[in-house]
């Protein structure tokens, strides 16, 4: 995506959750990703990652991407930007009605179209977080969790939390962000020094 020859910014947005994705990582892989973002961003240069650091980068690269494609279309002659605007509204009102039409939701009208994310059902987001073991092993480290039973309970309270609040879909980092603000929140320090986890079932999702 990110493939602008001889060009750089000279600032990016970042969002809080991308600090939130990253803020409980080790040091190394922290500094790992803010530099691949920095990079990414405004030098329009993608670094290589490994383990958990592309993990995480894989989930808040679509973000990115969605920032320089509105960071291209301002680099636009007003003519073209005028003509792209028109253009991409006449595709909306195609699919609108093409919906309308055939009585069915239209895949493409399933998309943040704010943050130019695709938004995917939380049942999804789970079967694929469970699926990334280096994830899974950075939180059974970071949070004392004991196994995937108890990781996967965990997963349960927050989807509760998450329907009782009306939200069914998200986008991966947001999902990612939220579950580790939420276990975060809720760490109670033993005597022995060892954390334990209560009131998940209380757990806010902002």
């Amino acid at each position: 995506m990110a493939n602008i020859q001889n060009e750089a910014r000279d600032s990016t947005i970042i969002y809080r959750s991308f600090y939130e994705a990253i803020i409980e990582l080790q040091d190394k892989n922290q500094a790992e990703l803010w530099r691949a973002i920095f990079e990414y961003s405004l030098n329009f240069e993608q670094i290589e990652l490994t383990g958990l650091s592309k993990t995480i980068f894989t989930l808040i690269k679509p973000q990115l991407d969605a920032n320089i494609q509105r960071y291209k279309n301002g680099k636009k002659p007003k003519g073209k930007q005028r003509k792209s605007v028109s253009e991409a509204n006449n595709k909306q009102d195609q699919s609108k009605s093409q919906t309308n039409k055939n009585g069915k939701e239209n895949p493409n009208l399933n998309l943040n179209q704010k943050e130019n994310e695709t938004l995917l059902h939380i049942n999804d987001l789970r079967n694929d977080f469970l699926k990334d073991k280096e994830m899974c092993n950075h939180l059974y480290e970071k949070f004392k969790i004991s196994d995937e039973t108890e990781l996967k309970g965990m997963l349960e309270k927050f989807h509760e939390t998450l329907k009782n609040g009306g939200h069914f879909k998200k986008t991966r980092a947001d999902y990612y962000s939220h579950f580790t603000s939420s276990l975060k929140k809720y760490i109670i320090p033993g005597d022995g020094g060892e954390d334990t986890y209560a009131g998940l079932s209380d757990m806010t999702v902002d």
